[in-house]
């Protein structure tokens, strides 16, 4: 969701983005920006039960017509190569700053319903390139084929959204992973 200006699936509440400039990831946070009147209204709707109360009680707004997630993903991926080079920026500088406090930073990538019989090109071109910038990662859906489990059996829909047994195996594996690199750290080897 880092280029869209909504979250994905509600597609109401705001949200910060990022943009590229000269190769540098750089954060715009003027959707959340709000007057004094709304942040005002925020407060009082974060702390006040009554106001709560009285409100829930109260008409509401028509809530505005949704596209659809979907409809969001297609406008968030129309340049798949700037998501892509803008994706890859926003891991390096994350995993420069855990460096800097002597941090790994282990990226994870999960497969969706679709990608995990065979993993789409974005996805894929995304993991080269970390790789090529010696960030650590681990992908997932070839993680789950190599141990023979199916869609079905990790994730409740087409969407990727893992069910306690994805859950589980998702721990042993990431586990198993760290404790295989923390190995080679404190032999030297990495």
């Amino acid at each position: 969701e880092t280029v869209l200006p909504v979250e994905l699936y509600g597609g109401v509440i705001p949200r910060p983005v990022f943009r590229l400039v000269d190769g540098v990831p750089v954060l715009d946070d003027s959707a959340l920006r709000r007057s004094h009147v709304g942040r005002a209204l925020q407060w009082v709707g974060d702390n006040s039960h009554l106001f709560n109360r009285v409100s829930a009680v109260l008409p509401r707004p028509a809530a505005p017509e949704d596209a659809g997630w979907r409809s969001r993903k297609q406008q968030a991926l129309r340049d798949e190569d700037d998501v892509r080079r803008l994706s890859v920026a926003l891991v390096r500088e994350m995993e420069r700053a855990c460096r800097r406090r002597g941090v790994l930073l282990l990226v994870a990538t999960f497969p969706n319903g679709l990608s995990f019989e065979m993993p789409p090109g974005l996805a894929s071109r995304f993991r080269d390139e970390l790789s090529a910038a010696d960030v650590w990662g681990v992908d997932m859906g070839a993680r789950f084929r190599a141990l023979g489990l199916t869609p079905a059996a990790v994730a409740f829909d087409r969407t990727g959204h893992l069910r306690p047994e994805g859950h589980a195996a998702s721990a042993e594996i990431l586990e198993r992973e760290i404790a295989s690199r923390h190995k080679r750290v404190v032999a030297g080897t990495d």
